[in-house]
């Protein structure tokens, strides 16, 4: 992306600018879950679901990253994020408002993450969420969830049958 793309973006708002941010995030995202071993989006599903109950019950940013907390490194280390449940199992729950909202407070979460650990968990859900809220993109979420399907057999937390958000759970026709 060039310094014009991001000077334009940063002056966008609302559904434009997370419509482009969601764009590029499934460009960049399908490529890397293909490549991925079954083990490891097993893993990586069961972790997602860690961190969305933390996001659903509330934390501070402190709490997420207690190193860079230690060191002083946070820009607002007492920032609260918290997250409606429903934003995780089905966005025509909720208003485009709190869906974006939502994608805001990940995208801050991913933006400390240094390491990247958190960024992928999150990643899992902040997809979904653009999928459920582009109509444009809901087939590329449901291919998205047909890569993860192949963790299915290695998660010992994530249940596809309660996890998957509703509207994306039909995702083995996706081509």
């Amino acid at each position: 992306m060039g310094f014009l793309d991001l000077i334009k973006e940063s002056v966008t708002s609302g559904s434009t600018r997370w419509k482009t941010k969601c764009e590029r995030s499934f460009i960049s995202i399908y490529p890397v879950l293909q490549g991925m071993d079954s083990h490891e989006l097993g893993f990586a599903l069961d972790q997602s679901i860690k961190i969305r109950e933390r996001l659903i019950s509330g934390c501070m940013m402190k709490h997420l990253f207690p190193e860079k907390h230690a060191k002083g490194e946070l820009s607002d280390p007492l920032r609260r994020l918290k997250l409606p449940r429903e934003v995780f199992i089905d966005t025509t729950l909720v208003s485009d408002e709190i869906k974006f909202d939502s994608l805001e407070q990940m995208l801050e979460i991913m933006n400390e993450d240094s390491s990247g650990h958190l960024s992928g968990m999150i990643m899992i859900w902040s997809v979904s969420i653009c999928s459920l809220s582009f109509a444009e993109f809901r087939i590329q979420g449901k291919k998205i969830w047909k890569e993860f399907s192949r963790g299915f057999d290695y998660c010992k937390i994530f249940n596809p049958e309660e996890d998957i958000p509703i509207s994306l759970k039909e995702f083995q026709d996706a081509r």
